[in-house]
């Protein structure tokens, strides 16, 4: 069971997200924007995993990924967009993002990505 923060703007994709987390006996937590979530993880040292929107007001997932690299190195991060959004997923990655997700995405992708992330 890991630890995870789930970062967008949308709550019922947060919800989603978070329901589908804890339908495998993960731990979730949650956060509407990547300023909210740099203080939950501030708080919060034993997060193991973050999943981030890439596009958000106040602090994007980019930003965020930026200062996650620096602040947090060793803590993997996912970011996810909608599919009309690949090229920032792509610059995700080259920030630091460990892996992408284009949403929708069904919950076995999720899972197989944690696994990968997590205990491979």
């Amino acid at each position: 069971m890991a630890k995870i923060l789930v970062v967008d703007d949308s709550e019922s994709t947060r919800r989603a997200i978070c329901k589908m987390l804890m339908q495998y006996n993960h731990s979730a937590m949650n956060a509407e924007n990547g300023k909210r979530a740099l203080a939950i993880l501030d708080e919060n040292l034993d997060i193991e995993l973050i999943i981030t929107d890439v596009l958000m007001p106040e602090m994007d997932g980019i930003e965020l990924i930026r200062e996650l690299t620096e602040k947090y190195p060793d803590v993997p991060v996912v970011a996810m967009s909608g599919t009309n959004n690949v090229p920032y997923l792509q610059i995700a990655e080259k920030l630091g993002a460990i892996e992408t997700l284009e949403k929708p995405f069904e919950s076995e992708q999720l899972f197989s990505l944690i696994n990968k992330i997590l205990y491979d």
